[in-house]
C-alpha cells in the first residue's frame, strides 16, 4: 500500500488529484490529512506500508500537533523505512531540489503529484519495482538524471578550477555510462573527444 500523508487537500485538487481520482486507486493509495487518519491507520502503514509519501510540515500544522515534537516524528518515519526496506518520500515547499540521500528522496510537492499516475500504474503492475527515484523524476528518471551528470560534466570541463579533481570526474562518467549504456572514456588532455561523445547522446522524452 501506499500512504500520502499530506494536509494540504487544496495542493491536491490543483494537481487533478481530488477525492474521486484517488478512489480509482483506493486499493493501493491511502491519502491521511491529519494526526487522527494517521493513527486510525498506524498498525496498516505498520503492515503494509510499501511507499510512504509524507508532507514535511505536516505536523507543524496546529491542527495535527501531538505531545511528540514533529521532527522526532519524522526521524521515526525515517528509521522505520530503514528498518522494513520501504520507500520513504519526504516533500516540501521548502525543498527547492529534488534529491536521494542515504535512500530517502526530497522533492518539491509538484513532483510528487506530477508522477504520481505513472507511480501508482507502476505500482498495480509490480508493486516492489516503485523506488523513490520514479516518485521523484517519473517516467523520464534515465533521461533527467543523465541531463543533470551531463550538465555536471560540461561545467567541470568548461569552468577554471585551480584544483582539478579526476577522481570526481571520473564518478560522474561511471555513472553516464551506467545510465545510458555508454562507455565514454576520460582522457584529461583530450576533453574535444569527451564533449563529442556527450553530444551524441540522444533521449526520447515522454510527456
Amino acid at each position: 500500500m501506499i500512504y500520502l500523508i499530506d494536509d494540504k487537500k487544496l495542493r491536491q485538487e490543483s494537481f487533478g488529484w481530488g477525492k474521486k481520482r484517488f478512489q480509482g486507486f483506493s486499493e493501493i493509495i491511502t491519502p491521511l490529512f491529519s494526526d487522527r487518519d494517521v493513527q486510525k491507520e498506524r498498525q496498516n502503514i505498520r503492515l503494509n506500508g510499501m511507499v510512504i509519501l509524507y508532507h514535511d510540515s505536516f505536523y507543524d500544522n496546529p491542527l495535527n500537533i501531538t505531545k511528540r515534537k514533529a521532527d522526532d516524528l519524522k526521524q521515526a518515519l525515517i528509521e522505520y523505512s530503514h528498518i522494513n526496506n520501504c520507500v520513504l518520500v519526504l516533500f516540501s515547499g521548502s525543498i527547492s531540489a529534488r534529491r536521494i540521500q542515504n535512500n530517502i528522496g526530497y522533492t518539491p510537492p509538484a513532483y510528487v503529484y506530477r508522477n504520481l499516475n505513472f507511480v501508482l500504474t507502476k505500482y498495480e503492475k509490480d508493486a516492489k519495482t516503485v523506488s523513490a527515484e520514479d516518485i521523484l523524476f517519473g517516467e523520464n528518471y534515465v533521461l533527467e538524471q543523465t541531463l543533470s551528470l551531463k550538465s555536471q560534466i560540461w561545467e567541470k570541463l568548461y569552468r577554471k578550477e585551480k584544483v582539478f579533481d579526476p577522481a570526481n570526474m571520473m564518478t560522474l562518467i561511471e555513472e553516464f555510462n551506467e545510465l545510458t549504456g555508454r562507455s565514454i572514456e576520460y582522457d584529461h588532455g583530450n576533453s574535444q573527444q569527451l564533449k563529442a561523445e556527450l553530444q551524441s547522446v540522444t533521449l526520447e522524452y515522454h510527456a
